[in-house]
């Protein structure tokens, strides 16, 4: 089983959020008939719009995100080890995203308390 991945910097979440957004597109392209590539495809885009440039994301959108819920409703459980790899990514991607902690913080080991504000 794959390590939980973690991110702790807004560099590893671009880095992670292009990895994602490469990998699920090579998914969609495997399985062009899952209507859960696409989705997770716009997701993704919708992050990388959302964060570009310096832009941070606002409460509302990042209250918005649903890319968490997909996974766990249309991806899990995973058929293989690496579609679970890909699954751990975007989930990974999505609690940076939708905490979005200060730069260099791991939102995994923020105060519980700042952590629920931030939600």
């Amino acid at each position: 089983m794959n390590s939980p991945i973690r991110i702790a910097s807004r560099r590893a979440y671009f880095e992670a959020l292009t990895e994602a957004r490469r990998e699920v597109h090579r998914s969609w392209t495997a399985e062009p008939k899952n209507p859960a590539w696409p989705f997770a495809a716009r997701l993704l885009d919708t992050m990388a719009d959302q964060t570009a440039h310096g832009r941070e994301p606002t409460r509302e959108e990042r209250r918005a995100q649903k890319l968490g819920a997909l996974v766990d409703r249309e991806l899990e459980p995973a058929p293989t080890e690496e579609a679970a790899a890909l699954n751990q990514l975007l989930k990974a991607v999505n609690l940076y995203f939708i905490v979005w902690p200060e730069d260099g913080v791991d939102p995994e080991e923020m105060p519980e308390d700042e952590f629920l504000a931030r939600l």
